[in-house]
């Protein structure tokens, strides 16, 4: 038996890395645009002013030159280029800005350098040093490629157009091919890697802090947290319903035949929980053996979903017989949070287990027609509702600790 719980359980954290390997790269990168926005921003601000002195020394030059406002043309489409790249919503956009912006570069440095007798020496230095520190900036090595090699085409065609003597090009190709190039590539690749690995650590850790490593269902702070999110963007009209489950007599499955039993049960009761409801519901292992659900449904499809989930959970066998669970079902109402939501259903459980357990009960209804189920109860079957002359009643608990201040710490509490 423990033997099949582990292999089970290995086939669960398979089957999980499958689904979160679906789209890692796309999810990867757009992780990449988020952090990279900020370092982009502020380096090609900076190449901006970098350009403006570069205008500024080409001033103090003599011979004859271009225009000072077509030599600052350049400035403020390069300064609208670093704008829009907070705006920047894919990484495609974002490569696009990238390239844009080197060729824009690559025309205000030729424009500038019209007219100067030795234009190899204003040129080279650009030439290595903006595709080395424009490297770790691309987010994709298609983007680093393209870019790259566009910018260098650029500069050949716009910079390089006067012959040179053979010293002077075999000096050129030498910091180009032999440094720039191979520099820039070890940027940009190392830094590409750096970022992965950060990437899937981050993710790995993100997932085992958002997972029960028992059943791999979510724990109860990942349900929680996704719950809340799915409440604030709710429709008006979308509704949405809890079911908390509860496995009967479980702590005598444990006393008698061992955590393992128990541990296995608990898995097998997480993968009916997977295998009966829908891509879109949430399941969480909340504690215990305590499972919940958050479905797109009404009270009614819940109550349908739950009644089914009662019966497939009937079907797992226990050394002395088979598993049941209680049921207790809630409907959200406008406004109310999602622990408001999960007390409610947590409430329909307890009368759940008070009234005889493996069973479904729904909340105190508001309206009159709410159904309570139980073992030989089927949905939609039209049987009478079995109700209680304590229905009507409830007890509310209070409790306040009691803290003592010569121990520093809590030594009871007042119900």
């Amino acid at each position: 038996m423990i033997g099949a719980s582990l292999i089970t359980i290995n086939m669960l954290s398979t089957s999980t890395q499958h689904l979160s390997d679906s789209g890692l790269r796309e999810r990867f990168h757009r992780r990449s645009l988020e952090h990279q926005r900020p370092l982009s921003t502020v380096t090609l601000a900076f190449t901006v002013v970098a350009f403006l002195c570069f205008v500024a020394a080409r001033n103090l030059v003599g011979g004859p030159a271009a225009p000072l406002a077509y030599r600052l043309a350049c400035a403020p489409v390069l300064a609208l280029l670093v704008l829009a790249i907070p705006y920047a919503k894919s990484t495609g956009v974002f490569g696009l800005i990238g390239v844009a912006y080197s060729l824009v570069l690559v025309a205000g440095l030729a424009i500038n350098l019209a007219g100067v007798a030795q234009p190899l020496l204003w040129v080279l230095p650009a030439m290595v040093a903006i595709p080395v520190c424009a490297a770790p900036l691309w987010l994709t090595p298609t983007h680093f490629v393209v870019g790259s090699a566009l910018f260098y085409a650029a500069a050949a065609a716009l910079l390089f157009g006067v012959p040179l003597a053979h010293d002077a090009q075999v000096v050129t190709w030498m910091w180009i091919v032999a440094i720039g190039v191979p520099t820039s590539t070890v940027f940009h690749f190392g830094f590409y890697r750096f970022r992965r690995n950060h990437f899937l650590l981050e993710s790995q850790l993100a997932q085992l802090a958002a997972t029960d490593p028992l059943t791999g269902l979510q724990n109860r702070r990942a349900f929680v947290k996704q719950a809340e999110r799915r409440l604030a963007t709710l429709a008006p009209q979308t509704r949405i319903s809890a079911i908390f489950i509860d496995i009967d007599n479980f702590k005598s499955l444990n006393d008698r035949f061992g955590h393992a039993v128990g541990d296995h049960a608990l898995y097998q009761v997480a993968h009916v929980l997977m295998d009966e409801t829908g891509a879109g519901d949430s399941v969480s292992r909340v504690g215990g053996e305590e499972f919940a659900v958050l479905l797109r449904d009404g009270i009614d499809g819940a109550l349908h979903v739950a009644e089914r989930l009662r019966r497939a959970i009937a079907t797992i066998e226990r050394p002395d017989g088979h598993l049941t669970a209680s049921f207790g079902v809630a409907e959200h109402r406008g406004g109310e949070s999602i622990m408001v939501l999960l007390d409610r259903a947590d409430e329909a459980l307890l009368r759940a287990k008070h009234s005889g357990r493996n069973r479904v009960c729904a909340e105190r209804a508001l309206q009159p027609g709410a159904r309570q189920w139980g073992a030989g109860d089927t949905a939609g079957e039209g049987g009478a509702t079995q109700r209680h002359r304590w229905d009507d009643y409830y007890l509310t608990s209070h409790f306040q600790p009691l803290y003592s201040l010569s121990h520093q710490k809590q030594v009871g509490f007042e119900a």
